[in-house]
């Protein structure tokens, strides 16, 4: 067995190595069996190499803008190959496993709606509902009907996009609403909008570095304490 992740971290994001240590507990897997891809350091990667590994991982990523709904190259100079890499998986049907922000963009090239919910979004540990298309499954028809999963986005979507199947949705904002993951029609390609690779004790440390603090817990207007912290630090605390 040999696994590609592909990182879309930087080196100064302090997420990255708790990210890559995550994905070998989770997955049982050997440093040997893995290579990881930071995208941010590596954007000339060339798509064809993931015809070298059996199984491709997508993680989250870093650096985007909360009311960002498009993927500029100038700003993601990997977008492109990254896209490209995510079509070769879907055409020579490599198995694949997408979260958080290798979901969003895989739903944004598959062409589903991107949108964004700025306040009250989901954040934390929350129960998603399996669709009727999940139950036969190969991969998922052992998975409980009720599934808790670690989440925390801004982005989502409300319907699954063009050729893929619903898998898990929840009622978080209205009922079915938000799509909480998909399947391409015809392919492995799975992607999750949560992390299946990490577990409710490993959130605090994934959100604890100052850039996703600010990202996930913004300021408030009219709250003093607010601009101290540079973001709403007693929702981080309550969190």
């Amino acid at each position: 067995m040999k696994a590609l992740v592909l990182q879309m971290r930087g080196i100064d994001d302090p997420s990255r190595e708790v990210e890559r240590a995550q994905y070998l507990k989770y997955t049982g897997l050997s440093e040997l069996e893995v290579d990881f891809v930071d995208l941010y350091e590596q954007h000339d990667w060339n798509a064809q190499n993931l015809q070298d590994y059996d199984v491709l991982f997508i993680g989250g990523i870093s650096k985007d803008e909360a009311e960002e709904l498009s993927w500029p190259e100038e700003k993601f100079p990997f977008i492109h190959n990254l896209r490209d890499s995510m079509q070769l998986a879907i055409e020579k049907k490599i198995p694949a496993l997408l979260s958080c922000g290798g979901f969003v963009i895989a739903g944004d090239m598959l062409g589903g709606e991107t949108l964004a919910k700025l306040e009250n979004h989901e954040l934390g540990v929350i129960a998603i509902q399996k669709s009727p298309q999940a139950e036969n499954d190969i991969f998922l028809a052992s998975v409980p009907a009720i599934l808790p999963i670690v989440c925390g986005h801004i982005k989502y979507f409300e319907k699954a996009p063009p050729d893929t199947d619903l898998l898990y949705f929840s009622d978080t904002y209205e009922p079915g609403i938000p799509l909480q993951a998909f399947k391409v029609q015809g392919a492995p390609f799975y992607a999750f909008q949560g992390h299946p690779e990490i577990s409710s004790s490993d959130l605090f440390d994934r959100i604890k570095p100052m850039m996703y603090r600010k990202h996930y817990f913004p300021k408030r207007e009219v709250h003093p304490e607010d601009e101290k912290y540079g973001y709403n630090h007693e929702a981080f605390i309550q969190a």
